[in-house]
């Protein structure tokens, strides 16, 4: 039986920690956040497919700051909001 330690971490201390916070959920840790003492999000690893979209997401908004799209080229409006 595995025994999983959560974490109840307060919204401000979440904010001051959230790197330490990102790489204790990274490592199975079960991090909770709360606010005002009730339970509002959990943070938890990405894992396999859900991976790969996120980092698709994370390549598309760098790619529209830098404001480039696909190809070196600018976004079209239907690229952008197409769902």
């Amino acid at each position: 039986m595995v025994v999983v330690m959560a974490i109840s971490v307060g919204m401000h201390e979440a904010k001051t920690n959230l790197s330490r916070l990102v790489h204790a959920a990274q490592a199975g840790e079960e991090v909770v956040l709360t606010r005002r003492g009730k339970p509002v999000a959990k943070l938890e690893p990405v894992h396999g497919s859900r991976q790969k979209g996120m980092d698709a997401f994370l390549a598309m908004t760098e790619s529209i700051h830098a404001g480039s799209g696909p190809g070196g080229r600018s976004w079209t409006r239907d690229e952008l909001y197409e769902r």
